[in-house]
């Protein structure tokens, strides 16, 4: 029976992988050295706390850190090897080694299931918006210069002149000038069909930059109008911008009745779960 035991012995123990002599020399020896038996009920507790866990990159980023400790001489070398005698028995090498890893293995056990922890943690409302607003696709330009193109439309030209230019600002990612223009045409043509999609377009300029309340404001105008195209598109701002304030119990119907919306049905339904 061997004085010294290593790693590799302590993990062929617990996983059974010695053969009868053997197990029960080191069964043996656990009962001799105390040292030992808290060597391996420490490395039992590692495992426990992997499995526990269930990260399963955790075994590669312990390779990371075993190999890194090992280029900068952490770990001793190891001892030469002893002879083979008639009774198998387990190789030698500094317990030392046990504990270096052990150590090594639970600090990025607690590294890896902390990010675990946080990674699975509810996203909050805020957290929500920020992963699903995007600036929505322009879909007016087409219809101005198609409008401005056509001849009667006397002081009108005007203000589909001012529109476009909105748009071109919105599209360039000028918000700030862009909710100025769309404001004077609100002004120019009230009455005008694509007033609401002007309305629709300030509101997410405004809630682009972070000015939610007057965003609100502009979407909630355009979402009253159940006969305006794009109104889904509207819900959906809409909602995003409850999210922002954290006002889930005026988002949540809204997100309810997009999740029957094939355009935003998968964004919707994953929100819901998360709220």
């Amino acid at each position: 029976m061997k004085d010294k035991y290593n790693i590799d012995d302590i993990e062929n123990f617990l996983n059974k992988e010695l053969n009868t002599e053997e197990m029960t020399a080191f069964d043996k020896k656990m009962k001799e050295d105390t040292e030992l038996a808290t060597e391996v009920s420490f490395h039992e507790d590692v495992i426990k706390g992997i499995q526990t866990a269930g990260v399963t990159d955790f075994k590669n980023l312990v390779a990371g850190v075993h190999s890194d400790m090992k280029e900068e001489g952490f770990f001793v070398a190891s001892q030469d090897k002893v002879q083979k005698t008639e009774k198998k028995e387990a190789k030698v090498r500094s317990i030392s080694l046990f504990r270096s890893l052990a150590v090594a293995a639970s600090f990025a056990l607690m590294v890896v299931a902390g990010y675990w922890v946080f990674s699975t943690s509810p996203a909050t409302p805020e957290q929500l918006f920020a992963s699903n607003f995007s600036i929505h696709q322009d879909v007016l330009s087409t219809e101005i210069e198609d409008r401005l193109s056509e001849t009667g439309f006397g002081t009108n030209k005007k203000a589909l002149a001012v529109i476009q230019d909105a748009m071109n600002d919105y599209n360039s990612t000028q918000y700030e000038a862009s909710v100025k223009k769309f404001t004077v045409f609100q002004q120019l043509a009230p009455e005008d069909a694509l007033t609401a999609y002007a309305s629709l377009y300030k509101g997410i300029a405004l809630l682009k930059n972070n000015q939610v309340a007057a965003a609100q404001k502009e979407l909630e105008l355009v979402h009253a109008n159940e006969q305006f195209p794009s109104n889904k598109e509207a819900k959906w701002y809409l909602a995003l911008t409850y999210l922002k304030q954290n006002n889930i119990p005026l988002a949540k119907p809204l997100l309810q009745e997009l999740s029957s919306v094939e355009t935003y049905q998968a964004k919707a339904k994953k929100i819901l779960q998360q709220l």
